[in-house]
């Protein structure tokens, strides 16, 4: 259970990494935005997947992310999924719904990471990790928000 805990935290990362790579393709004035926000996509993956053995060989470890939220994890790959089939048949791919969609999702994996920290009246240092996701994911959605600012509104 907590080999999959890490193999599906890091699998919203890196999903998340490709959409932004396929946002730079399909919007290519935005381009250097999304790889920029890819990039650090995929570092949160390899946060997570450089610290495996630590994660799955501290007793502290196991304790706090038995009861953690796999099926929410489940539905968050689930729906990045979605959203990424959408871009790629291109069904409603606007620069403005790519910033939406983005910051919805954003906001779905830093509430993962929120709860799956939070739960935990003291945090180890490997939770306290997970607070840091959050943070930068509310922080990829607050870049985000400010950037899609730029974009002209179509009539």
């Amino acid at each position: 259970m907590i080999r999959e805990i890490i193999n599906l935290s890091s699998s919203i990362e890196n999903k998340l990494a490709n959409l932004y790579k396929k946002f730079a393709l399909l919007f290519p004035m935005d381009a250097q935005f999304w790889e920029t926000i890819a990039e650090e996509e995929e570092h949160h993956a390899d946060v997570i997947n450089l610290e495996e053995k630590s994660f799955l060989s501290g007793s502290e470890y196991v304790r706090e992310f038995y009861d953690a939220h796999i099926e929410d994890l489940r539905k968050a790959i689930a729906h990045i999924d979605s959203i990424s089939d959408k871009y790629t048949k291109q069904e409603n791919t606007t620069r403005e719904a790519a910033f939406q969609d983005a910051i919805s999702l954003e906001n779905g994996a830093g509430e993962i990471h929120y709860q799956i920290a939070m739960t935990k009246k003291n945090p180890s240092w490997m939770l306290k990790r997970y607070i840091e996701l959050n943070s930068e994911d509310e922080n990829h959605a607050k870049r985000m928000k400010e950037y899609s600012k730029t974009i002209p509104k179509i009539d």
